[in-house]
């Protein structure tokens, strides 16, 4: 007797249930959550495993920052310095070289473009970038894209992300034709994430995350 590799789903709620994937192979205490409880219970796990996991990197950050605002002495430099009757004299060069960076990014500032990937789609391309400057000009993109390149400089990441939201009748669909399908390819291809929220009647959000580090 044959068996289909590609079962019908199961219709009874207690076995849709059962059916859903599971974590990790192997991981008993990823199932599936059956109650709001233990979805809590493990998205708290989740959130204290990436503190942990980020710890040093975010302390180093941290350090990095302070270097870069001035306070580059340790405790025990500022005793020694206290005890001889020394000021405490800090000529920043770090914060020169971050400024100096920061203003070429400043002047090399590009407005956003979007190409066509073939002669037939350039009509789309056009709009798309009209899309994009619309977001970036509601955005203030400019300023915001500065703020992140002075945080990859300095803390070593950065992000941005952008929102637009209307007023109008709400029920997009991001595989329904080829603007927002597009614009996701293009968020993807920055290995970024695109939220479309469109509820009939309400308008839609649209959310690009783009890491930048």
């Amino acid at each position: 007797m044959s068996q289909s590799l590609y079962p019908d789903p199961p219709t009874d709620p207690e076995a849709a249930e059962a059916s859903r994937p599971k974590g990790g192979p192997g991981i008993a205490g990823d199932r599936y959550p059956r109650d709001l409880d233990d979805l809590h219970a493990r998205q708290v796990r989740w959130f204290e495993d990436c503190e942990m996991t980020t710890a040093d990197g975010r302390r180093m950050s941290q350090r990095d920052r302070d270097y870069k605002d001035g306070y580059q002495w340790s405790s025990a430099e500022k005793e020694a310095l206290k005890a001889r009757g020394q000021p405490e004299i800090t000529i920043n060069k770090i914060a020169d070289k971050v400024e100096l960076m920061c203003g070429l990014e400043r002047k090399s500032r590009t407005d956003p473009k979007a190409f066509a990937r073939n002669p037939t789609d350039e009509d789309k391309a056009n709009a798309a970038t009209q899309g994009l400057r619309y977001i970036s000009d509601d955005n203030n993109f400019p300023l915001i894209r500065s703020d992140v390149y002075e945080s990859l400089m300095v803390e070593g990441a950065g992000g941005a992300d952008l929102a637009l939201e209307d007023d109008g009748r709400g029920g997009a669909d991001q595989d329904g034709g080829s603007g927002l399908a597009g614009l996701r390819d293009r968020v993807f291809a920055l290995n970024g994430t695109l939220s479309v929220v469109s509820p009939l009647g309400n308008g839609t959000v649209v959310t690009a995350l783009i890491p930048c580090g």
